[in-house]
């Protein structure tokens, strides 16, 4: 896909693109007029330290606008030591993501409602991103299986993750990096449901996800219960067979 046609697609979802100093943005249309206002967060400019798996997420609380959350754009493995947060290219990953979680959430497919996404230039084909999206009330299912929980609510988080899991692949949408820490569960709606966050790098396909798609996902997921069970939080048999895990 090219540039031009990204934004067309963006636009089409919904979104509006305005520039400020480096910054460009692509942000929800009811939110579009509080552009400036959400630019001079300290996340953006790097003051802010932030929660989650990656210390990359903060919370906007902005008069006039629903409460959201920011994340920035942070590596994994080994290069987080040497750019945890600079990239390369000439089609930024966070309008690509919005592009995906946009046609998922408008599918209805169990995803975080995204808000907006921005670009900073940092130089010749060099950017730092965000990503902003409807706060939920709730926890991973890292931290919810990290606690002392009932084992009921043990039990029927794993069920509602397995669900959305399924919708998800149901719907065509490839999650390039499916672990506990990319599973929410909201428990601030009766009943609570699991939602899926951080569609970097997903794809979202016009058809049901084939099969080998399908394991490609629940072997990443597998993989997160490995570093689950080192952090001192074992998935039990029954469990693991909710998610089908071998």
């Amino acid at each position: 896909m090219t540039i031009k046609a990204l934004r067309a697609e963006l636009e089409s979802l919904g979104f509006a693109p305005t520039s400020i100093g480096r910054n460009t943005m692509y942000l929800h249309r009811s939110i579009s007029n509080h552009a400036e206002a959400i630019s001079r967060h300290p996340l953006l400019t790097g003051r802010a330290k932030g929660t989650g798996n990656r210390r990359s997420a903060v919370r906007l609380d902005i008069a006039g606008l629903p409460p959201m959350f920011a994340r920035r754009s942070r590596r994994g493995g080994l290069m987080r030591f040497v750019v945890s947060d600079l990239y390369a290219g000439v089609m930024p990953r966070p309008f690509n993501e919005l592009m995906v979680t946009a046609g998922a959430h408008q599918q209805g497919l169990p995803v975080v409602e995204p808000m907006g996404a921005s670009v900073e230039k940092a130089g010749p084909m060099l950017y730092r991103g965000w990503f902003l999206t409807r706060a939920m009330e709730g926890r991973t299912l890292w931290n919810l299986l990290l606690s002392s929980g009932a084992q009921r609510i043990r039990r029927s988080a794993l069920e509602q993750a397995r669900a959305a899991i399924d919708r998800m692949h149901d719907g065509g949408l490839y999650h390039a990096d499916l672990n506990f820490h990319n599973l929410f569960l909201c428990e601030g709606e009766q009943p609570p449901r699991v939602i899926v966050l951080d569609l970097d790098r997903a794809r979202l396909y016009p058809a049901a996800l084939t099969a080998s798609l399908r394991r490609a996902n629940f072997r990443r997921l597998a993989r997160s219960a490995r570093r689950l069970a080192r952090a001192g939080a074992a998935l039990t048999p029954a469990e693991c067979a909710i998610l089908g895990l071998s």
